[in-house]
């Protein structure tokens, strides 16, 4: 087992097993932790003893998604608060909170998810409880997912927000009128996700675990060299029909968001509640029964 802050890491029977561990945050994906899942990645992809690599989640879920605690609960001003370049990949600093540093946070997201599409072994997402915004896509870029029949996938910021900056990928993965209504704000289950594409398998609750190591142990027989071509033919004919092209248009897209008046509703919410993030949250989604 590696020392992470965030992640729990560990290799056993050719299956390397990555856990987000901020179940007190609920899985949100801080930037820390997106660069130490990033390390674990690379480390499982250098590793001979692992053929394939297994993202699951501690505690009640998969992953709330980014963790708007973290970057949204900061003083906020000219030049001050979100996307102001302090800890975005690309960020400058000295340019304050503007279209670069916005562009460097939303697709410096999209950096960390990309390492797992391209990474040459397998990645299954293992998902249960939810896996919200930011964390379904980091779900969903993953080779297979995996999920229960009762786990929640969708993008709730795009209901009170900003477009997302990465739900281009759900028009790959489920049909053009379900990929609408994603994109509008709806959730699915995993069983729904199942029956659209969206998920390879659903199992209950008590059955995830087993059957995502009994899947991963029937990859991990494979050479990891095969593994890799075959992974990597199946990438190169999605990404000939566009996929990393639309992702980053989608980011971009996202940006503009960031810098118009989308996300009105979600700070005057926030002023409502005097900062108090949860309630701001449960009001916003209370049209759609939650999240």
């Amino acid at each position: 087992m590696s020392a992470y802050r965030t992640l729990l890491y560990e290799v056993a029977e050719g299956i390397a097993t990555i856990t987000l561990n901020r179940p007190d945050r609920l899985n949100a994906l801080s930037w820390e932790l997106l660069r130490e899942l990033a390390e674990a990645l690379r480390a499982a992809e250098k590793d001979p003893a692992a053929h394939v690599v297994i993202l699951k989640g501690a505690g009640r879920g998969f992953s709330a998604g980014y963790d708007l605690g973290h970057v949204e609960g900061e003083e906020r001003g000219p030049g001050i608060g979100p996307a102001d370049g302090r800890e975005e990949p690309r960020g400058v600093p000295d340019l304050g909170r503007g279209v670069w540093n916005s562009r460097a946070h939303v697709q410096g997201h999209w950096e960390y998810e990309r390492l797992i599409w391209e990474l040459w072994k397998p990645v299954i997402a293992q998902v249960h409880g939810f896996a919200l915004a930011g964390a379904s896509t980091l779900a969903l870029v993953c080779d297979l997912t995996i999920s229960t029949k009762r786990a929640r996938f969708g993008y709730p910021p795009v209901r009170w927000l900003s477009s997302g900056d990465t739900i281009a990928l759900y028009s790959y993965l489920v049909p053009l009128k379900k990929a609408k209504e994603m994109s509008f704000g709806k959730m699915f289950s995993g069983e729904e996700g199942e029956k659209l594409g969206l998920v390879n398998y659903a199992f209950d609750d008590d059955a995830l675990e087993a059957e995502t190591r009994r899947i991963a142990g029937q990859i991990a027989s494979v050479d990891p060299e095969l593994l890799m071509i075959n992974k990597m033919l199946v990438n190169r004919t999605w990404e000939i029909r566009g996929l990393q092209t639309a992702i980053a248009y989608g980011g971009e897209l996202d940006t503009l968001s960031h810098m118009s008046n989308t996300g009105r509703p979600f700070f005057e919410a926030l002023q409502r509640h005097g900062g108090d993030l949860a309630a701001t949250l449960k009001e916003l989604n209370l049209p759609w029964g939650g999240v």
